[in-house]
């Protein structure tokens, strides 16, 4: 506890999270050491924050990735949560030993509403900053700093009819237009501006289709005859190279039936 106040502070590797858990994602797969505080600010307001050190001097002393995170709760009525909140994630590399850094802002809303049989968890995410920003050894080639400008969009409803829930899931995240190239989220663009939406260092697990993103049912990956690597890809994005995803737009009809106290039968159709 913090003394005087309502709030509570905590440390150590356990979970860091946005209100989806989806975006900032550590929990179990992407757990790391951070320090936060949450609590009540006043009356039905609260605060949440927390920083994570995803990499902690790599290679030298000047190496490191921070992901800092700040959000409000408000419930103006019972069945109804409001949650905006800001992101920061950086990588500070040293620009005697590495070539780019990056620094990526996250501006979002949250908003939990249960009504009736309706449940419904809707997130919008608009992204700016910098995705690439040019070291030494690439500005005296001629290299440029690169913007970003991206959102996302997540919808989670359900309806609840006795044993019975239907799911309708939209997952909508912009990609870039411009060529793909090897080196991702990093790499050049012609206009000078990445459209691409990056997700934070060392997270993302999207609650997608599970061929893809494999959290829903199983971490299992999917794999192709042939193939030795698998489809999956927890962040639906991808990384940015021409390897993987670019951009998202993910339509989901789910069901779940309670058939016996100890038995639960779920299935679902995803548009990709």
């Amino acid at each position: 506890a913090v003394p005087g106040t309502t709030l509570r502070a905590r440390f150590g590797r356990t979970d860091w999270t946005d209100p989806t858990g989806e975006i900032f994602d550590q929990i179990g797969r992407h757990r790391i050491d951070g320090l936060g505080f949450y609590g009540k600010l006043f009356g039905p307001v609260g605060i949440s924050f927390f920083n994570t050190k995803p990499i902690d001097n790599r290679t030298v002393a000047a190496d490191d990735a921070d992901n800092y995170y700040l959000a409000l709760n408000w419930k103006p009525v019972p069945n109804i949560q409001l949650t905006p909140w800001v992101a920061l994630s950086r990588l500070n590399e040293n620009p005697a030993t590495a070539t780019v850094g990056y620094d990526l802002y996250y501006i979002a809303l949250n908003a939990d509403v249960k009504v009736g049989i309706l449940t419904a968890d809707i997130t919008g995410i608009f992204e700016t900053g910098k995705s690439a920003e040019v070291y030494q050894t690439l500005k005296s080639a001629g290299y440029k700093d690169i913007d970003i400008e991206a959102w996302a969009l997540l919808v989670r409803t359900w309806l609840t009819f006795g044993k019975l829930k239907l799911g309708f899931y939209a997952t909508l995240m912009t990609g870039d237009h411009n060529d793909i190239a090897a080196t991702g989220n990093t790499a050049q663009q012609p206009d000078d501006t990445l459209k691409r939406f990056v997700l934070p260092t060392a997270s993302g697990w999207v609650e997608g289709p599970q061929i893809i993103t494999t959290r829903r049912w199983s971490s299992i990956d999917a794999r192709v005859p042939g193939k030795a690597a698998g489809i999956g890809n927890a962040t639906l994005v991808g990384n940015g190279t021409n390897t993987t995803l670019n951009g998202a737009v993910v339509l989901e009809i789910l069901a779940k039936y309670q058939l016996t106290p100890a038995l639960l039968l779920e299935g679902g159709v995803s548009a990709v």
